[in-house]
């Protein structure tokens, strides 16, 4: 019963060539095929409109408080708790304009005086903005394309007297590898041994496949101290567009300093109270939505890996988190030349593994967004099986 929510029929097409931007159905000429930006295709839960409307029906739209409303927190907290275990309580959320925000109050508050931060390659764009709009530096360090594995060799070399933090993206994005809990024990051990900050991004946390994910805070009390978390629900809900994020803070006094940095207080910031209601609805009573979500997205994951890699000049690993696909180009060809010429031959939409969006290692990939209908993602691999066969 649930299956009719991911059905190709239940896609609103109309609705999407006007609302879907970020480079999807609104920005896109007549029969291109996007699979770009990493947002659903289909409807949210019934039980998030429900919500909304019943809130609007009422009339009123006044100031919400600063952290946050105490039902969308508690929300946050009991779900870390319950599917994560990491024992967050209310008082540790504050509520964002959407993770990326979050992501960017927090350097705000780590890089005040400056400092460096260590990011992983490849990772999404906005850790390195981010940091360095906020006055800090950035130096990558290496994990393994085809395994996930962190250097941690790397990592404990370039930790120098101004590095403030280590930043993780849990799977991660491009590539839906997720990261090992033995390397993760030993990025808090350095953490530990040079008095540095873990800034988790979560934003993936709840799309995984064979193995569940918990949060890199529920590793040890260790970690609670010292992980921020960040995250939202525009991955696991489709609420991207109401841009819910959030910080799970690991300290009081650093809650304060995020608050004053987020400008909340005096008006300047904030998350919309809609959108809070969404969430709210989302966390309390959409669990069931997103189960299905991901059985549907395991389907294709699978039809997708398979047919990728029969196709001559691409190849991909299974994600293990995310509904990405990161795959692989042969050597030497350059990923934005063929992302347009995919696009201009066949129709088909897809993010080239540019330095621009997601740091050097991404280059030779394209990364192509999965989080569709079944007949779509047919017609994604007909696409490239007639690019491969006829252009390339």
């Amino acid at each position: 019963m649930l299956k009719i929510y991911f059905e190709h029929s239940e896609i609103d097409l109309s609705v999407l060539k006007d609302r879907a931007y970020n480079h999807r159905w609104a920005e896109q000429a007549d029969g291109v095929l996007p699979l770009t930006a990493a947002d659903p295709d289909f409807k949210v839960a019934p039980e998030i409109t429900a919500a909304l409307n019943d809130y609007i029906t009422k009339g009123y739209f006044s100031y919400g408080p600063a952290f946050g409303y105490d039902a969308f927190r508690s929300a946050v907290a009991d779900w870390y708790k319950n599917k994560h275990q990491v024992p967050v309580n209310m008082e540790q959320v504050i509520g964002f304009n959407s993770a990326a925000e979050a992501l960017d109050k927090v350097a705000a508050v780590l890089f005040k005086q400056g400092g460096n931060a260590l990011i992983p390659d490849p990772v999404d764009f906005l850790f390195q903005t981010s940091i360095n709009r906020n006055g800090g530096s950035v130096q990558t360090f290496n994990f393994d394309l085809k395994t996930g594995r962190l250097d941690i060799d790397q990592l404990k070399a370039s930790i120098n007297k101004d590095t403030k933090a280590i930043y993780l993206c849990n799977p991660n994005n491009p590539s839906g590898h997720l990261f090992a809990d033995e390397d993760l024990i030993e990025v808090l051990k350095l953490a530990e041994v040079h008095d540095l900050m873990v800034v988790s991004d979560e934003i993936w946390i709840d799309i995984f496949y064979e193995e569940k994910i918990n949060s890199v805070a529920a590793i040890n009390t260790l970690a609670q101290e010292r992980t921020i978390i960040i995250s939202g629900l525009s991955k696991n809900f489709g609420l991207a567009g109401l841009r819910v994020g959030y910080c799970i803070c690991p300290t009081v006094s650093f809650r304060e300093k995020l608050l004053e940095a987020s400008g909340h207080e005096m008006t300047i910031g904030g998350l919309s109270t809609l959108s809070q209601v969404a969430a709210t609805a989302a966390l309390t009573s959409c669990d069931y939505w997103l189960h299905a979500f991901r059985s549907h997205l395991f389907e294709i994951r699978n039809v997708l890996v398979n047919a990728i890699n029969d196709i001559p000049g691409f190849k991909l690993h299974s994600p293990k988190g995310t509904y990405l696909a990161f795959i692989r180009l042969d050597e030497g060809v350059d990923e934005t030349g063929i992302a347009e010429d995919i696009k201009e031959k066949v129709k088909l939409a897809l993010v080239p593994g540019s330095a621009r969006w997601f740091g050097p290692a991404a280059s030779g990939h394209l990364r192509l967004c999965f989080s569709t209908s079944s007949e779509n993602i047919e017609e994604a691999i007909a696409r490239l099986n007639d690019y491969a066969n006829n252009y390339f």
